[in-house]
């Protein structure tokens, strides 16, 4: 019994952590109705603890209750999985600034080795997408900072940041910052990275670089961008500390 506890429950944080993760991709490749795929996904992920709910409407206020709660355990999620479900669902019914809160809530959460999130990079990705599009991309660079610095090999956050760096027209960062991700990320996933690239480098004037991701000369894109690389300065600075950072984006005290 104790042999199958032990490896019962490493594959249950892989379900939970497979439901969080399928709920937020749910958000952008959903198939006919967000709103139901995103909170089905989530309802499965509550029924893996001992509050399931039957609808999404007792999911919304059983997930506010967790939220106040500090406990972890197999009977009760952790506080960051808690707010990252509450803020996908929010966002997923168009809550958007309650949507934010939460995401905020879940990069201030205390880290624990039983959350699906347990190096909060990827909630500070979503809080980061959350600032931009509410229209405040030098926020949203520092949020992408925070998730950098956690996962620095991360080309969906590197992409966002490509967004976030023309939303304040800085189209030569922006087009680094395409380069960067090309370079790290899979073959499947690089078409609209190299659209991306194209783009900015047309905008910034880098006609190497453009003509290079036109071609989808990757070799080419990597000799530009070792050429450039003591000119390259993407990284954003940001506060020493978490609530220093949320306090300048408007939340906490």
């Amino acid at each position: 019994p104790e042999a199958a506890a032990a490896h019962a429950a490493p594959t249950l944080l892989v379900r939970r952590s497979a439901l969080l993760l399928k709920a937020a991709c749910l958000l952008n490749e959903y198939v006919n109705d967000m709103f139901s795929e995103v909170g089905n996904s989530i309802l499965a992920w509550t029924a893996t603890y001992d509050a399931p709910c039957t609808d999404t409407a007792a999911m919304d206020v059983q997930l506010a209750d967790w939220r106040k709660e500090s406990s972890a355990g197999d009977a009760r999620p952790a506080v960051v999985d808690v707010a990252v479900a509450h803020g996908l669902f929010l966002l997923a019914s168009k809550r958007r600034d309650d949507a934010c809160a939460a995401f905020a809530e879940a990069v201030a959460a205390p880290t624990s080795d039983k959350a699906c999130f347990s190096d909060l990079a990827a909630p500070w990705n979503m809080l980061g997408a959350m600032l931009f599009a509410n229209h405040q991309s030098g926020h949203a660079l520092v949020a992408y900072q925070w998730s950098l610095n956690l996962k620095p090999h991360n080309p969906r956050c590197m992409v966002n940041r490509c967004y976030a760096l023309a939303g304040l027209d800085r189209h030569a960062d922006a087009a680094w910052s395409f380069a960067e991700a090309l370079l790290i990320s899979p073959v499947w996933a690089a078409n609209p990275q190299w659209k991306g690239l194209q783009g900015a480098a047309s905008k910034a004037g880098l006609e190497s670089l453009q003509e290079a991701a036109e071609r989808n000369s990757l070799d080419g894109v990597k000799e530009l961008y070792n050429s450039n690389a003591s000119s390259i300065a993407l990284k954003a600075d940001v506060p020493d500390a978490i609530p220093e950072t949320l306090k300048l984006f408007g939340f906490g005290s």
